[in-house]
């Protein structure tokens, strides 16, 4: 081999010359060349190449590769290419639900009293949103307010916080919620309803007035005192609000209070107001001002049957003239008892 090499740089030399072509064919001999070596005709064409192929695939195809690489490097803009091919969320409407189980034929079937809270907040609501239904939403209210108590408290602004309620529907509950206490309240108010007899301790009248007022009361945030305005029977005859404080203190008038009574020409009234703490024991402020009320109301013959300050339930509220926080009776009432003591004392000396 070495030799043949050697006679094929001699023809090289030669061939310099005489400056003639080298034998193509001898000296591709020479070259090794490897057995695997692919068949380039074989291979297909580049799509760029190709006369067969859209113009514009490539083109298609390059900027797929890019949105890949994108994709790798950048996730967040990757995702919000995706947004448009997002799955939309599943609705769930209640008509798929089984007719048995649809809150409004539950309640045909049982009963108002037979059927859950959330089934009869979803009679009120109508109808739910996109992937969530009326249960789940009035589910999702009780859950996020502490149940129906906690509901009844909240504003027509701050239930919208939950996803499915909307101004609409949030001025629907309120209304329904201040419906329900209103109706609690008929009873006891209607015209020439007695609030009991009007006996020493004033105790009928101390409970008629909390279980007037108590649903009202108990859950506002701030202090309101009303007048509840009496007969000369303790009937009832009417109510005013009289002042609205702020989440601890309320700052009253005597004049404001008995210009309430005067005007209606009533002789007897009962002052109620509510702690916000959910603690019925009232303050000092609370007893001097009421003392105050008693005096002023006996020189205008307008008597002060009682003060009750409300806690959070009835068994909470306090009656200042069962606790005897403060003398209600009238001068008149304490001359003729002072009278009555002489009289036995004078005749029964040895008492």
């Amino acid at each position: 081999m070495n030799a043949e090499i050697s006679d094929f740089h001699k023809q090289i030399a030669q061939s310099s010359k005489r400056s003639a072509f080298v034998d193509p064919e001898k000296l591709a001999s020479f070259v090794e060349t490897p057995s695997d070596m692919p068949d380039f005709l074989a291979l297909p064409l580049d799509p760029l190449f190709d006369p067969n192929v859209n113009p514009q695939a490539p083109e298609a195809t390059s900027r797929s590769a890019s949105e890949q690489i994108g994709d790798e490097l950048d996730p967040v803009s990757s995702s919000d290419s995706k947004d448009n091919t997002a799955p939309q969320p599943k609705k769930f409407p209640l008509k798929n639900v089984p007719a048995r189980e649809r809150p409004r034929e539950r309640m045909h079937e049982l009963g108002p009293a037979g059927i859950t809270n959330t089934e009869l907040l979803a009679i009120i609501l109508g109808s739910g949103i996109q992937g969530i239904n009326v249960k789940n939403v009035a589910d999702n209210l009780l859950t996020e307010f502490d149940g129906l108590r906690g509901l009844s408290r909240v504003s027509s602004f701050n239930m919208q916080n939950v996803e499915g309620i909307g101004d609409v529907k949030a001025d629907v509950l309120t209304a329904a919620f201040e419906l329900g206490r209103r109706a609690a309240q008929e009873e006891i108010e209607a015209p020439g309803n007695a609030y009991g007899s009007h006996l020493p301790n004033g105790e009928t009248i101390a409970w008629a007035v909390a279980k007037q007022f108590t649903t009202r009361l108990r859950d506002n945030a701030q202090e309101e005192m009303w007048i509840v305005l009496l007969d000369v029977r303790n009937r009832y005859r009417g109510k005013s609000r009289v002042y609205i404080g702020c989440c601890d203190q309320l700052v009253a008038k005597t004049g404001e209070i008995l210009s309430r009574v005067i005007e209606r020409n009533l002789p007897r009234y009962a002052l109620v107001h509510n702690h916000p703490s959910g603690k019925g024991d009232p303050s000092g402020a609370d007893i001097s001002f009421t003392e105050r009320l008693v005096k002023a109301g006996q020189l205008l013959d307008i008597e002060l049957v009682d003060h009750v300050v409300l806690g959070e339930d009835l068994r909470s509220f306090v009656s200042m003239r069962q606790r005897k926080l403060v003398d209600f009776t009238s001068p008149a009432r304490n001359n003729r008892k002072v009278r009555e003591d002489v009289v036995q004392q004078v005749a029964n000396p040895s008492v």
